[in-house]
C-alpha cells in the first residue's frame, strides 16, 4: 500500500497524478490512498480519473485513517469528504399508496 499526500504546500493535484502513475508501473498491484488536505474546492472528476484505490479530503483523525487502509486493503474504493461533496438537489417525489 502507498499513502500519496497533496496539500497546498507540497504540489498539486496534476503531481499527485504523477505519482500514482509512477507508483502502478512500478508496482501494478498497489493499493494508492491519497490523502489531499487543502481548503480549495474539490474536483471530485478529477480525483476520479487519478484512479487512486482511497482518498481522504482534510484529514481530521486517525482512526479515519486507519478505517479507509483497512477498507482498502478489503478491495473497497473509499471516498472520505470533510465538507459535502455536492451541492443538495431538490427533489419533488410525491409518494402514494396506490400502485
Amino acid at each position: 500500500m502507498a499513502i500519496v499526500g497533496k496539500n497546498l504546500q507540497n504540489g498539486t493535484l496534476d503531481q499527485a497524478g504523477e505519482s500514482i502513475r509512477l507508483l502502478r508501473s512500478l508496482f501494478p498491484d498497489v493499493k494508492v490512498v491519497l490523502v489531499a488536505d487543502s481548503n480549495e474546492s474539490v474536483d471530485v472528476q478529477r480525483v476520479l480519473a487519478l484512479s487512486p484505490d482511497a482518498c481522504i479530503f482534510s484529514l481530521s483523525s486517525r482512526d479515519t485513517l486507519i478505517k479507509v487502509l483497512e477498507l482498502t486493503l478489503m478491495d473497497q474504493r473509499v471516498f472520505v469528504f470533510a465538507k459535502p461533496a455536492a451541492t443538495t438537489v431538490k427533489h419533488d417525489i410525491e409518494f402514494s399508496d396506490s400502485p
